[in-house]
């Protein structure tokens, strides 16, 4: 069946990357999500940061619905911003707690109250999270030696998580929570059919919600094993980049 045969009902969009270009949120991207809007789709947005971070961006783009949901820290929690009813997803104790204290303890200082990675001596910063530990260090090369460390931290102490690292940051996250699972979540409240959902992604943390979704779209921008698996499920793979290509993407759909 052709991805236009099928007539979809919500769409969930990841933001950096897909809807965002460079922290900013692109026209074209704005104009995607109206379109499908005007529609009928019911709009989720999916991301790794905090939820009030995502809310408060979405506030400003004038991108907030009355039935708006986000997706925040990767899976941990979903929130519905006209109630401020928020549902934490995965709960794994005081693991990310542990390994985030354990890191700074081992490998970080602080000077003048800010946090600094002693192998580098560059500062990093921690974005305030629940269910995740996020780093973004000043210096991008500093991204994989921080990984190994995070990675050694957490073989050592057999703690049930795992690290993503993006281009400008790197998450740890306990094991088992993803976008797909928020989505699962998702369609046993009723929220959604998985059947009748666009998933657009584009990086590492949107394989789960992208291999479960009924449509997986990515764009040129992705990562070549995101392209490689929206490929392997019929999805939609963009010629052009972040929000030209999710405004291609909505274009051919509709």
């Amino acid at each position: 069946m052709g991805v236009c045969a099928v007539k979809y009902e919500t769409a969930v969009f990841d933001l950096d990357g897909i809807l965002l270009e460079n922290g900013f949120l692109t026209h074209e991207g704005k104009e995607a999500v109206r379109l499908l809007i005007d529609r009928g789709v019911h709009v989720i947005y999916s991301s790794g940061k905090n939820y009030w971070y995502t809310v408060g961006g979405l506030s400003f783009s004038h991108l907030l619905q009355d039935d708006t949901v986000v997706i925040a820290e990767n899976g941990g929690i979903i929130f519905y911003p006209s109630t401020l009813r928020k549902d934490i997803i995965n709960d794994h104790g005081p693991s990310i707690g542990e390994i985030a204290r354990s890191f700074k303890q081992r490998y970080c200082s602080y000077e003048g109250g800010q946090l600094v990675y002693m192998p580098s001596g560059n500062r990093v910063w921690e974005e305030p999270k629940e269910t995740i530990f996020t780093l973004f260090p000043t210096v991008l090369k500093d991204i994989p030696e921080m990984q190994q460390h995070l990675d050694e931290l957490i073989h050592d102490t057999n703690a049930p998580l795992y690290t993503v690292a993006h281009s400008d940051a790197i998450d740890t996250v306990p094991k088992g929570q993803d976008k797909g699972r928020a989505l699962e979540h998702l369609e046993r409240q009723g929220t959604l059919s998985l059947a009748t959902t666009i998933a657009f992604g584009d990086g590492e943390n949107d394989r789960e919600m992208l291999s479960i979704a009924g449509l997986p779209v990515t764009v040129a921008n992705a990562s070549p094993s995101i392209k490689d698996l929206t490929r392997s499920r019929n999805g939609i793979v963009t010629s052009k980049r972040c929000g030209l290509g999710v405004l291609e993407a909505v274009r051919l759909l509709l």
